[in-house]
């Protein structure tokens, strides 16, 4: 991004200072810090699938997934206690990806391969939509 192939490290270049947009949601963003700051006490105790996965995604593209894994490792255990719908089992097994979580990936893959009886090779040939498994 601060290379010269790019507007950012043109500018930086120029010795002009580069202003960078990041389209980052707050909310993320401030948990992500918080996480990186280690300020535990103000993270929420039990955290959704769709923040959990926005999470992982955000500390992703900052290359710190290693910082919040433990903190997500204890979100993780709280979502398995409830049923989930085929998409959110889909999002957690990214968000485990994301986060190099070995065990929760198994753990949602296997909810996904044993517990649906949803025909994945319709789903990929665009017969179903994940709209009409909800």
């Amino acid at each position: 991004m601060f290379s010269d192939r790019y507007a950012e490290g043109k500018n930086l270049a120029n010795n002009a200072p580069a202003e960078i947009k990041l389209d980052d949601d707050g909310t993320t963003l401030c948990v992500l810090l918080l996480l990186l700051h280690m300020r535990h006490g103000h993270l929420p105790g039990v955290v959704a699938v769709k923040p959990l996965l926005a999470l992982a995604l955000l500390s992703d593209k900052y290359d710190c997934a290693e910082a919040v894994r433990l903190v997500s490792g204890l979100w993780f255990v709280n979502l398995r206690l409830t049923d989930k719908s085929f998409t959110e089992k889909g999002q957690l097994l990214e968000a485990a990806y994301l986060l190099r979580n070995a065990e929760d990936f198994r753990h949602w893959s296997q909810q996904l391969v044993i517990r649906h009886t949803v025909s994945f090779t319709e789903l990929m040939a665009g017969r179903l939509s994940l709209e009409s498994l909800r």
